[in-house]
């Protein structure tokens, strides 16, 4: 049997990284503002589940424990809401952690996949932007944008230029 890793799919969806990721080079305030506020959105409706998930948790201390996390996440959520500048920083301390972690996933399968220059490449971008981030956390308000374009604008070229056709035999 043949079939294929995406075709159409994975390449509108690189389209749209690259569009995405041009997008926040071009408004990198605009686009820390956006993903700040998208965390913060997340994580009340996070707070919502966990609230809505205390009655059927199964005993005191579980349903405690949903109170709990409903609480840190309401909490986060309103204060990231509110005060979007700290959100922000908050938010590229935890974008630098994913782009390390990015880097190093990327690197994995590098190592896995017969050694693609574009996957090593993607790796070491994606590393390199998280020791870039987590350095300069102070300057997030307008550093989170351009690093989420960058990101998003190499992941869209990978997933364009990534394609492999594999045949499996049932």
């Amino acid at each position: 049997m043949k079939y294929s890793d995406g075709g159409g799919g994975v390449r509108i969806a690189g389209l749209l990284y690259v569009v995405l990721g041009v997008l926040c080079f071009g408004y990198p305030f605009v686009g820390s503002l956006f993903v700040e506020v998208l965390i913060g959105a997340a994580m009340l409706v996070a707070a919502f589940t966990a609230l809505f998930s205390m009655p059927v948790s199964g005993g005191f201390w579980r349903g405690a424990f949903y109170a709990l996390l409903a609480l840190l996440y309401g909490v986060g959520g309103v204060c990231m809401l509110m005060f979007p500048a700290w959100g922000m920083f908050a938010a590229t301390a935890a974008l630098g952690t994913l782009f390390v972690a990015e880097g190093f996933v990327m690197f994995v399968y590098w190592l896995a996949s017969g050694n693609s220059a574009l996957a090593l490449f993607n790796a070491l971008v994606s590393f390199v932007l998280g020791v870039l981030v987590l350095s300069n956390i102070s300057d997030g308000v307008w550093f989170l944008g351009v690093l989420v374009g960058i990101d998003l604008f190499f992941r869209g070229i990978f997933c364009l230029f990534s394609r492999r056709k594999y045949e499996q035999e049932v």
